[in-house]
């Protein structure tokens, strides 16, 4: 990482944090190609870019997951800006079904029922629930059989309330 860019990017998210945004800096070694598709894979419905030469022009990279459009935007402002877009991105109700994960199938932890049906109701709140299938983060080669079947047990329960619970309404 280039001298700076690490900080730079932490005082944004830092920023973003306080505005109330749930915000994950990536800031591992694997290349940029590789970060955007793994978060594409989560279904993170925006993605910040903020290198060298962003910093010198004061700017950042908005990148919208469900058009792909870029957008080269102020850090002015940052916070009324991610929050316009992630409002455009609602409104376009994603064009396509997505399933963003529920949960980190990397972990060994079991997320109960509760947190996971939280989890859906977080995404349900930018997401319309006809366009929404659910899903755990990634596939399940890095868990063993006695954390995978009570963690996908778990996840169709709380998919199940929330499916009866909208079905109520």
């Amino acid at each position: 990482h280039k001298e700076g860019v690490l900080e730079a990017n932490r005082a944004v998210m830092d920023r973003l944090v306080k505005a109330g945004f749930r915000v994950k800096m990536d800031d591992s070694d694997q290349s940029a190609g590789w970060k955007f598709a793994e978060y594409e894979m989560k279904g993170i419905p925006l993605r910040l870019e903020l290198g060298p030469k962003d910093m010198e022009k004061n700017q950042c990279v908005l990148v919208r997951r469900d058009s792909g459009e870029k957008s080269f935007v102020s850090l002015d402002g940052i916070e009324d800006t991610v929050a316009a877009m992630l409002d455009a991105i609602h409104d376009a109700h994603f064009e396509t079904e997505t399933g963003p994960g529920v949960y980190d199938i990397h972990s060994p932890r079991i997320p109960s029922v509760d947190e996971i049906e939280e989890r859906i109701d977080e995404i349900l709140a930018k997401v319309d629930a006809g366009k929404l299938w659910i899903n755990p983060d990634c596939g399940l080669k890095t868990r063993g059989n006695e954390e995978t079947w009570p963690s996908l047990k778990n996840m169709v329960e709380a998919t199940r309330i929330v499916r009866a619970r909208l079905a109520a309404r």
